[in-house]
This record gives structure tokens, sequence and C-alpha cells, in this order.
């Protein structure tokens, strides 16, 4: 029983198969900051942008570059987002399922006293049956070897031989 608790509680840390999964399959990658400069083609916006001029220094709303490397880093954000809910939410179900199980093995745990105690019981009641049985057929053997004396004249008991030969 306690070996298999310490199995849960590693597996537990360790995560389950399906937290596996997300962590080894889902997870989304890191950004790279290299590879989206060349998806967006910033330096070249940044130019053609800067040769005109934009953004004016007045100005509150994002440009267009801008606002798309804006929504690249959103959309990062939300897949990890995603990700961290999910994995939170199998490491909850993990914890749960532990915590039950660990009740339910400490209920046993808790009740092996008054098992042992019940089959002490059930065993001495057995013997004691049993002895109670045989001292009943001691008594009646007993019994028959005293009427058997008695009919035959005997007063004493039979002389018993140990060892092998007899002289």
């Amino acid at each position: 029983m306690l070996i298999a608790f310490f199995k849960k509680i590693l597996s537990w840390f360790a995560g389950s198969d399906k937290a596996q999964l997300i962590n080894e399959y889902e997870k989304p990658k890191l950004i790279d900051t290299k590879e989206l400069e060349k998806e967006l083609d910033i330096v070249n916006q940044a130019k053609r942008l800067g040769e005109q001029n934009i953004p004016y220094s007045t100005d509150t709303v994002l440009s267009g570059p801008e606002a798309k490397i804006i929504d690249e880093v959103e959309k990062y954000r939300t897949k990890y987002s995603t990700w961290r809910d999910a994995r939170l939410n199998i490491q909850d179900k993990n914890l749960t399922e532990l915590v039950i199980n660990v009740k339910t093995d400490l209920n046993k745990a808790l009740n092996y006293p008054e098992q042992f105690k019940q089959e002490l019981n059930n065993c001495i009641d057995q013997s004691r049956s049993e002895l109670n049985e045989l001292e009943r057929k001691y008594k009646n053997l007993k019994q028959e070897l005293e009427i058997f004396k008695a009919k035959h004249g005997l007063t004493r008991d039979a002389k018993i031989v140990s060892g092998g030969k007899n002289s």
C-alpha cells in the first residue's frame, strides 16, 4: 500500500501521459524574433516608413508594422495562455485524483486495526471451538478408560517401555 502511494505521488510529479502530450506536442514554441523580423519584413517596413517620416511624433495610433508585431506577440501570448490553462487543468485533475486515492488508502489504513482485531477474534473463536471439541473427546476417552479399568480390575496405568528392543 505504501509503495503504491509513493508511485502515485511520483507519477503525479512526473505528470500524466496527457500532460506529457501537452508538454511535448502542444507547447507553443518561443517567439523567434529573427524569424518574426523576416516574416513581417520589419527592417524594410521601418526604412520605408522612416523615409516618409511616419509615424509622426504626435501619432497616438500604431502604424501598420507596429500593429502587426503586436498582433503576432498577442497570438503567441494567447497560445501560451491556452497551453498554460490546459496544463493547469491536467495538473489539477491529477492532484484531485491523488487526493482521492490518498484518502481512500488512508481510510483503508485506519481500518486495519479493526480488521486485525476481527480476524484475530475469528481465529480465537475457531481455535476455541477446536479446543472444546478436543476436550470433549478427551473426557469421553478418559471416561471409557476408567470404565475399562473398573471392568477389568486394573489399578495402575500401563507400563510403556521406551527405546528400542525389549529385554
